[in-house]
């Protein structure tokens, strides 16, 4: 299945790495992490509003998240700098990689136009109304339903 050619590809990259005197096996790890933390971090942002969503009905239930221990002002402002930091991450990311600086994968990645990196930015029409209503406090409870959809579409988008 798809599992099988996706180990096959990252099995291949990984020995011409190791291969390559440029570069090394830990800088592909290392750029991988750096590259998981936008996704993580709106990934988080998803849990955050969601618990900022439940903080009322979790007080009354014991249940104690974030939203609930340090209050709904915390994941007012965790939920803006996952969100913010998502976005103003991504040049440092992107353009610091040691895989851009010593392109030996197939296609000679640091000969193609950086503008590709900056497709992300294209969404922020998407965050701006998730950003406002969450953390500007202008919705509570269960007005932030469609905020928990519109965070997870960011991030799949």
């Amino acid at each position: 299945g798809g599992g099988q050619t996706a180990g096959e590809m990252l099995t291949r990259l990984l020995v011409n790495q190791q291969e390559s005197k440029e570069t090394t096996v830990p800088h592909i790890l290392i750029d991988a992490l750096h590259l998981a933390l936008p996704v993580g971090w709106l990934a988080t942002a998803i849990i955050v509003v969601n618990n900022l969503r439940d903080r009322h009905t979790d007080i009354k239930a014991s249940k104690f998240t974030t939203s609930v221990r340090f209050g709904g002002l915390f994941s007012k402002m965790q939920y803006a700098l996952l969100v913010l930091g998502s976005y103003g991450i991504l040049p440092i990311v992107l353009l610091g990689s040691s895989t851009w600086d010593n392109a030996t994968i197939p296609g000679e990645m640091k000969n193609l136009d950086y503008i590709w990196c900056f497709l992300p930015y294209l969404t922020v029409p998407m965050a701006i109304p998730q950003l406002r209503a969450v953390s500007l406090g202008e919705k509570d409870g269960a007005d932030l339903n469609p905020h928990v959809g519109g965070t997870a579409l960011l991030q799949m988008a």
